[in-house]
């Protein structure tokens, strides 16, 4: 894998990104990766990745895999059902468990797609 500046890494995950319809932006320090995304009922998803921790396309892999394994998507529909629709939400509980295993699957379509990538490079 060629040595790719910390700006090169950046576009090279956006890209991957935006080709399963992730937003990916980071700031003009490149001090963090911020993914986007909204799920298949509307809510906002968004996680950032520190740029400390991103030195290489695999260590931004290895972040995805954590943060996909790490979700619980039970505890998450569970939380958003006490919020009893206060935020606009769905307060049914079996469309808020289907909305978050469609959230993991799209943090799990993400982390498939980034590790892809680093095939390419």
């Amino acid at each position: 894998m060629e040595n790719l500046s910390k700006e090169e890494l950046f576009k090279i995950i956006e890209e991957a990104g935006n080709e399963i319809d992730w937003g990916v932006k980071w700031d003009s320090a490149l001090t963090y990766l911020e993914f986007i995304n909204n799920s298949p009922e509307g809510e906002d998803i968004s996680f950032d990745l520190n740029s400390e921790e991103i030195n290489t396309l695999e260590s931004v892999v290895h972040d995805l895999y954590e943060y996909w394994e790490d979700f619980n998507a039970y505890d998450h529909a569970v939380m958003w059902y006490q919020t009893e629709g206060k935020y606009g939400g769905p307060t049914d509980l079996r469309i808020l468990i289907d909305d978050a295993e469609d959230i993991k699957d799209m943090y799990y379509k993400l982390y498939k797609k980034i590790s892809e990538t680093v095939h390419l490079y």
